[in-house]
């Protein structure tokens, strides 16, 4: 969680939404909001972000790719490709999650499915971690220490978790509340 992540797009609202919608990716894990900046130029990069140890930002400008030194890894969202600062080790685990979502999304799955996706894998990791069965030496060694971490044991033990993308769909569903997905597809279609 000691990351510094940069995405690049060509557009400042697409570099934006990348960077807002991030967390998205490890949830239910909290506590993202306050390392996020949106948009940085090639000006304000080293001031925005200065010396932080962790930061998820968004970029139009491609010169920030650049300059190494900022970031530990950097998304670009024009050509699709993830680059990386450290050597990254994937347990057999995350290589099935990774391909079971890109087959998905190649399919045509939804982003709620999408979000399920991450959200029970991430889940399942945390509490693999939580009951000491993780077998993911490089998060059992960085996880359990951090602040995000604690936050979501405490809600574990006391019965008070986020829903997860499903459980809240079905609760919409439940209510006749149409999920967000569904209402933009509503909205477009009346326009």
């Amino acid at each position: 969680l000691e990351t510094r992540v940069l995405y690049f797009s060509g557009t400042a609202r697409a570099a934006g939404m990348f960077s807002l919608a991030s967390p998205l990716l490890a949830a239910p894990l909290k506590g993202f909001s306050r390392f996020i900046v949106p948009n940085v130029t090639r000006f304000s990069l080293h001031k925005a972000l200065g010396d932080k140890r962790r930061y998820i930002a968004g970029a139009v400008h491609a010169l920030l790719k650049d300059s190494a030194d900022s970031y530990d890894f950097y998304a670009d969202g024009k050509i699709g490709k993830v680059f990386h600062q450290t050597q990254i080790r994937v347990p057999a685990s995350g290589m099935s999650f990774i391909t079971t979502v890109v087959e998905g999304v190649n399919s045509g799955r939804s982003e709620g499915w999408t979000r399920q996706q991450f959200w029970q894998y991430t889940q399942s990791a945390l509490v693999a971690i939580s009951n000491g069965s993780s077998t993911d030496t490089a998060l059992v060694g960085a996880l359990p220490k951090s602040r995000m971490y604690q936050r979501w044991l405490r809600e574990l033990q006391r019965g008070c978790l986020s829903p997860s993308p499903a459980q809240r769909q079905h609760s919409l569903a439940e209510q006749k509340i149409a999920p967000p997905d569904e209402l933009q597809q509503q909205q477009q279609q009346q326009s």
